[in-house]
């Protein structure tokens, strides 16, 4: 008995010297823990990342309800501190619990905190504390929710948009002017930043990866980097260069033509005193409140809008009336915007890429207002693939307009079929059984199409006539 309880004893101590359970790491962490440990570092980085995209908006915030805390620099120091423990702190929460209303909840109580303090520490009033609270939130919800959004590329776009807004905005209100090397320095930082991130997305989008960064060799990811900043340090380089070369040429034409001879240096004139205004003339006007440095700021917003939307007027007329290079630029850069390597991700490689709504389709909208502009766009159309493709494309959304939902996965063939089910369907409800012809119509259709896409074929321009008359 004795044997068989120390041999128990034994395969115990075994068993426990063997190293840690399956739910702890090789430092003793558990899982949960030591995940949060591994992700940590990347979570802070983005979450940085993400605040300083958003900078214009609290310096907006922090001029016009706390303006003394621009002039003195430890007030503002304060609040940037406050910002970057808030980024910090959301990172190691939002890790923890990654549900949308916890980073709500946790950002509510974590942010006025931190605002308060640092209000307080400032020596802030009341309006001032409340305006720093509304940056401690907005700090601790980015710090939380950035790596959740690691790696999309509508927020770095959407942050230059808003630095490019904020740089015709701010030189022009006195409260905002002051803060200028600060924005200069964060949006040069955020351009970097973003040119980072979309290079990242780029490589993962070329080489099919998607999100997943194992397949993508490390040296490869290094050696690109290095050569984005040196790209980067290049262009810093010739733009200081530049500069002083500049400087040197206008010294240069400057001394010959002088003559050679240096000139002796013109005495500056001393100013002239200043005219004191006659009493009747009364008090100066008082400075504008708050409310006028919002409106103003408010007007200047819609003439940037205003600017804006004259400018992708321009660019959709020169897709539409420019050459074929601006076009291939500009679907290439839609293509980033829309962040064609997560679609990709999520339904494998994709032999051709079509949707419901394209750039060509603008043609159609001012007929679709005015009418009879639908004939003259078939007229236009001279070839028999673009006919059928055109024939196609209006059956499909006039489907959708009905409320069939559109399925991509699925071919034209099979989308025919599920498009006929959906009729049979909606018309036994509505007491309206589809036509046989239409069902027939829409499967030549479908024929024609796929023997024009797939197989190079040209259909016969008599019979897109009729199948166009057949399907109105």
């Amino acid at each position: 008995m004795r044997k068989r309880a120390d041999g128990r004893d034994r395969a115990g101590k075994g068993r426990a010297s063997r190293g840690p359970s399956a739910a702890e790491d090789a430092s003793g962490l558990s899982a949960p823990a030591a995940r949060t440990r591994r992700e940590l570092p990347s979570a802070w980085l983005f979450g940085l990342g993400e605040l300083l995209l958003l900078l214009p908006v609290p310096l907006v915030a922090l001029a016009y309800g706390w303006p003394g805390a621009i002039d003195r620099s430890a007030e503002l120091g304060w609040v940037l501190g406050l910002m970057l423990l808030g980024a910090l702190a959301g990172a190691w929460i939002g890790l923890r619990w990654r549900r949308v209303w916890q980073h709500g909840l946790a950002s509510l109580l974590l942010g006025p905190a931190l605002g308060l303090s640092a209000g307080q520490l400032a020596g802030g009033d009341a309006y001032s504390l409340a305006v720093t609270a509304g940056i401690g939130i907005l700090a601790a919800y980015a710090g939380m929710s950035a790596y959740g959004r690691a790696g999309s590329g509508r927020i770095y776009v959407s942050g230059l948009v808003v630095y490019g807004l904020a740089g015709m905005v701010f030189p022009f209100q006195p409260p905002l002017a002051k803060l200028l090397p600060i924005l200069s320095a964060a949006g040069a930082a955020s351009l970097v930043l973003v040119l980072f991130m979309l290079n990242g997305s780029h490589i993962r989008g070329v080489t099919l990866s998607g999100g997943r960064p194992v397949v993508i060799p490390a040296a490869l990811r290094r050696h690109n980097r290095i050569f984005v900043a040196a790209v980067l340090l290049a262009m810093g380089a010739a733009s200081s260069l530049s500069g002083f070369v500049w400087q040197g040429v206008r010294t240069l034409l400057g001394w010959l033509l002088s003559g050679g001879e240096e000139a002796p240096p013109v005495p500056e004139p001393e100013p002239p005193p200043q005219k004191q205004p006659p009493p009747w003339m009364g008090e100066p006007p008082p400075e504008p409140g708050v409310w006028t440095h919002i409106l103003n700021a408010l007007f200047y917003a819609l003439a940037v809008g205003l600017m804006l939307a004259i400018v992708a007027a321009l660019l959709v007329w020169l897709y539409r009336r420019g050459p074929g290079l601006i076009r291939r630029w500009l679907d290439g850069l839609l293509a980033l915007l829309r962040g064609r390597t997560e679609q990709q991700e999520k339904t494998g490689y994709i032999d051709e890429e079509s949707g419901l709504w394209s750039w060509s389709d603008l043609r159609l909208w001012p007929g679709r207002r005015r009418g009879g502009r639908k004939e003259s766009r078939w007229e236009e159309l001279s070839a028999g693939e673009e006919r059928v493709r055109y024939l196609y494309r209006s059956w499909l959304l006039g489907n959708t307009g009905r409320g069939y939902s559109f399925h991509p996965p699925l071919t034209p063939r099979e989308t025919a079929a599920d498009i006929e089910r959906w009729l049979r369907e909606a018309g036994a409800r509505k007491g309206a059984v589809p036509t046989a012809e239409a069902a027939e119509a829409a499967r030549e259709l479908v024929e024609l199409y796929e023997a024009a896409r797939y197989g190079g074929k040209q259909p016969d321009e008599a019979r897109l006539e009729e199948l166009r008359r057949r399907l109105r």
